[in-house]
């Protein structure tokens, strides 16, 4: 298991290494972690709306604590299990934000090349980082 604090310094990690991806010109690998981080700071409010103080971290921990719907990488179904989604469906940046994001991000773009240019890069950036702020 991972602490929350720990799941919750990765997610701050995953946004700043897209950053620099992103600087460096390498916009899909930017992307790519740009979702991640979104992802993994969802885990980490999951974790703290349910009171946890840590996340599993593979197949036998999500199994062995019954925690088997939180190994998703679908940020729709993980904005519903955090609890913000009535915040995110209300507030028109969020939600525009969070649409941004998941719209536009699959965990399958670890697969491919040529997904995003500069501008998707760090619009997703900008996006996540608005994000971050209510989620963390």
């Amino acid at each position: 298991m991972i602490s929350v604090t720990d799941l919750e310094q990765v997610a701050k990690d995953r946004l700043e290494d897209s950053f620099t991806l992103a600087v460096y010109g390498r916009y899909d690998g930017s992307v790519y972690l740009c979702g991640y981080a979104l992802e993994i700071a969802l885990k980490v409010r999951i974790c703290k709306s349910n009171g946890r103080s840590d996340f599993p971290e593979n197949t036998h921990e999500f199994k062995s604590h019954g925690l088997k719907d939180w190994r998703t990488h679908d940020l729709r179904k993980l904005l519903r299990l955090s609890g913000l989604e009535p915040i995110f469906r209300t507030d028109r940046i969020y939600s525009e934000k969070f649409s941004y994001i998941s719209d536009k991000w699959d965990v399958d773009y670890r697969y491919k090349r040529s997904i995003a240019d500069e501008l998707a890069a760090f619009d997703m950036i900008e996006a996540n980082q608005i994000l971050l702020e209510v989620i963390l």
